[in-house]
């Protein structure tokens, strides 16, 4: 039998690999994952954008001044025009004395009431009429007055948004309580209703968090 012959039956050893180590970790691994989870822990919730801020107070503000503006039943007139609607899902609409792109009285009760679908929007908002509305209402000179506040050169920022979120929100719980009328919870988002329910332990000086978001 030649020495080829003899290797190839010959029985065959295993090589035996080296055990990895299992459940050892080296310092610098240990203390990057305890940073990592110091930093999740701290880590706050991010900003509302301001975009999805004004929508919510916009959206809270309209529901409350048309109940406002409504009798027992929910109906209500328009401030130009006179005609008589719905208050919600209807002809009904929230409009501007001074445009709505004046942020300082975009959500000011002064200077918002309901409207119908021709005046507040194929009419422009029938601006001359609604001066006229708001001087009868609130008393003379309360048109002028709204021009000028709309102006103001400081700049509207989140605390303002707070204070008329906090401020007309209890105004449409309360007006809503008063006439029973809760139809428009039916167009609210689950999150927007859970704030809704927890309105009286927010605080205007201090943080809100809403949706996972800081107001």
């Amino acid at each position: 039998m030649t020495k080829k012959e003899q290797l190839s039956r010959a029985p065959r050893v295993k090589k035996e690999m080296p055990k990895k180590k299992r459940g050892l970790r080296t310092t610098k691994s240990r203390t990057s994952r305890t940073n990592k989870k110091k930093a999740t822990q701290k880590r706050k919730p991010i900003l509302m954008p301001l975009t999805k801020l004004d929508n919510l107070v916009w959206k809270i503000t309209s529901l409350a001044f048309r109940l406002q503006d409504s009798d027992r039943q929910g109906f209500v007139k328009c401030c130009t025009c006179g005609n008589k609607m719905y208050y919600y899902k209807s002809d009904a609409q929230l409009g501007h004395f001074k445009s709505r792109s004046a942020k300082w009285t975009k959500f000011l009760r002064k200077n918002l009431s309901t409207q119908d679908t021709k005046c507040n929007k194929y009419g422009a908002g029938e601006q001359f009429k609604f001066g006229k509305f708001l001087d009868r209402t609130y008393g003379a000179g309360t048109a002028e007055a709204m021009m000028t506040y709309a102006n103001k050169p400081e700049k509207f920022g989140r605390y303002e948004y707070k204070k008329h979120l906090l401020e007309n929100s209890r105004i449409l719980l309360d007006e809503a309580k008063s006439r029973r009328l809760y139809d428009w919870k039916s167009g609210m988002a689950k999150w927007e209703l859970d704030f809704l329910e927890k309105l009286d332990d927010y605080n205007i000086d201090e943080e809100i968090i809403i949706h996972k978001q800081r107001v």
